[in-house]
């Protein structure tokens, strides 16, 4: 049974399904907000506290998705279990 994501809750929500071979890319934070975003689909709006793709690139800035606000689809055409979960 899948538990309703509400605002104010903690979530991991993944970019890709996990596979064998390939590191998992995903962002922890909480929802602030749930709705429309420019009428084209509903998504989570979570302020992103740990982002798991954290790293420093070629011209040696870090890349981080952290203190940033992502918004994470409810719904896809390629969703699968677990894609977002409460944490």
């Amino acid at each position: 049974m899948e538990t309703k994501i509400q605002v104010g809750d903690c979530i991991k929500a993944f970019d890709f399904e996990p596979c064998k071979g390939r590191p998992e890319y995903y962002i922890v934070g909480i929802v602030r907000e749930i709705g429309w975003v420019r009428d084209e689909y509903i998504a989570y709006k979570v302020e992103c506290f740990y982002d798991s793709d954290e790293r420093i690139v070629a011209s040696g800035a870090k890349h981080t998705r952290v203190g940033q606000t992502i918004y994470v689809p409810v719904l896809t055409s390629m969703d699968y279990d677990g894609r977002v979960t409460k944490v």
